[in-house]
């Protein structure tokens, strides 16, 4: 073999592995666009349903009481969101049923959806939006 069958050799050697390094590339990116449009699907229905939710679990406490839109929401942050601190917060939020971790959820869950609104408000900013335009005070 000559000089130029090595480049010809060569050149099509780096052409083949462009091509498997672009088409890994584009898998890649679809599969994270299409996580990150599952996740702020959650994220919307978990935010449209939060006067279900969190009317749900303050008000009742037995399982056949509860809305069925705001559990399948709601658990469904479980399964779509693997980040650690959503998950974190979801335990908090689950464990004590604050308005307060439930804000710290949403803010969690706005942050892994590369949303922008939540994340310049504090937990306690959140709560108290959730808290005067859905669920009155319980004492």
């Amino acid at each position: 073999m000559n000089t130029s069958d090595w480049l010809a050799a060569t050149g099509i050697g780096v052409s083949a592995a462009t091509l498997v390094a672009v088409g890994f590339g584009a898998v890649w990116l679809q599969h994270y666009l299409e996580k990150l449009r599952l996740k702020r699907e959650v994220f919307r229905r978990v935010v449209g349903n939060v006067h279900s939710i969190l009317y749900d679990c303050q008000h009742f406490r037995n399982p056949h009481s509860f809305n069925e839109s705001g559990i399948v929401a709601i658990n469904q942050v479980r399964a779509a969101f693997d980040d650690d601190l959503v998950q974190v917060a979801w335990r908090d939020w689950h464990a004590t049923e604050d308005i307060e971790d439930f804000a710290k959820l949403v803010s969690a869950m706005s942050v892994a959806c590369k949303l922008n609104h939540y994340r310049s408000m504090e937990p306690q900013e959140i709560a108290d939006a959730f808290s005067c335009s859905c669920v009155g005070n319980e004492n």
